[in-house]
Protein backbone atom coordinates (compact mmCIF):
# COMPACT_ATOMS: atom_id res chain seq x y z
CA UNK A 1 0.00 0.00 0.00
CA UNK A 2 3.14 2.33 0.52
CA UNK A 3 4.18 1.87 -2.65
CA UNK A 4 0.64 2.84 -4.10
CA UNK A 5 0.55 6.04 -2.02
CA UNK A 6 3.86 7.17 -3.11
CA UNK A 7 2.80 6.57 -6.93
CA UNK A 8 -0.14 8.06 -5.96
CA UNK A 9 1.65 11.07 -4.38
CA UNK A 10 4.40 11.69 -7.60
CA UNK A 11 1.09 12.84 -9.51
CA UNK A 12 0.31 15.67 -7.88
CA UNK A 13 -3.45 16.00 -8.97
CA UNK A 14 -6.30 17.30 -7.43
CA UNK A 15 -7.59 14.05 -6.47
CA UNK A 16 -4.62 13.56 -3.93
CA UNK A 17 -7.60 14.82 -0.55
CA UNK A 18 -9.92 11.91 -1.67
CA UNK A 19 -6.65 9.14 -2.41
CA UNK A 20 -5.82 9.87 1.48
CA UNK A 21 -9.33 9.79 2.34
CA UNK A 22 -9.50 6.82 0.81
CA UNK A 23 -6.54 5.34 2.44
CA UNK A 24 -7.37 6.51 6.07
CA UNK A 25 -10.60 4.66 5.36
CA UNK A 26 -8.78 1.54 4.59
CA UNK A 27 -6.59 2.20 7.45
CA UNK A 28 -9.04 2.53 10.32
CA UNK A 29 -11.01 -0.77 8.76
CA UNK A 30 -7.80 -2.64 8.76
CA UNK A 31 -7.52 -1.53 12.66
CA UNK A 32 -10.97 -3.03 13.02
CA UNK A 33 -10.16 -6.18 11.57
CA UNK A 34 -7.08 -6.91 13.15
CA UNK A 35 -8.58 -5.86 16.57
CA UNK A 36 -10.95 -8.84 16.81
CA UNK A 37 -8.78 -11.43 14.93
CA UNK A 38 -6.08 -10.75 17.42
CA UNK A 39 -9.01 -11.18 20.28
CA UNK A 40 -9.42 -14.49 18.81
CA UNK A 41 -6.17 -15.70 18.32
CA UNK A 42 -5.21 -14.95 22.05
CA UNK A 43 -8.39 -16.85 22.78
CA UNK A 44 -7.77 -19.91 20.73
CA UNK A 45 -3.99 -20.05 21.94
CA UNK A 46 -5.27 -20.16 25.28
CA UNK A 47 -7.58 -23.30 24.53
CA UNK A 48 -10.82 -21.50 24.86
CA UNK A 49 -13.43 -21.21 22.76
CA UNK A 50 -13.84 -18.14 20.14
CA UNK A 51 -17.10 -17.21 19.88
CA UNK A 52 -19.09 -16.94 16.37
CA UNK A 53 -19.81 -13.32 16.33
CA UNK A 54 -16.12 -12.58 16.83
CA UNK A 55 -15.30 -14.66 13.62
CA UNK A 56 -17.67 -13.28 12.02
CA UNK A 57 -17.17 -9.70 12.74
CA UNK A 58 -13.69 -10.54 11.10
CA UNK A 59 -14.85 -11.78 7.81
CA UNK A 60 -17.65 -9.27 7.85
CA UNK A 61 -15.06 -6.42 7.89
CA UNK A 62 -12.70 -7.82 5.79
CA UNK A 63 -14.95 -8.27 3.04
CA UNK A 64 -15.87 -4.52 3.92
CA UNK A 65 -12.52 -3.36 3.02
CA UNK A 66 -12.50 -5.16 -0.06
CA UNK A 67 -15.86 -3.16 -1.09
CA UNK A 68 -14.07 0.01 -0.19
CA UNK A 69 -10.96 -0.90 -2.25
CA UNK A 70 -13.08 -2.66 -5.32
CA UNK A 71 -16.46 -0.09 -5.62
CA UNK A 72 -14.59 3.33 -4.39
CA UNK A 73 -12.56 4.72 -7.39
CA UNK A 74 -10.83 8.33 -6.93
Amino acid sequence: MTVLTTIREATKDDLTTAFHIKIGVKIVIAIAVLVPAVIGYRKAAANQEASTGLAHAVGGMALINIAVVTLWSV
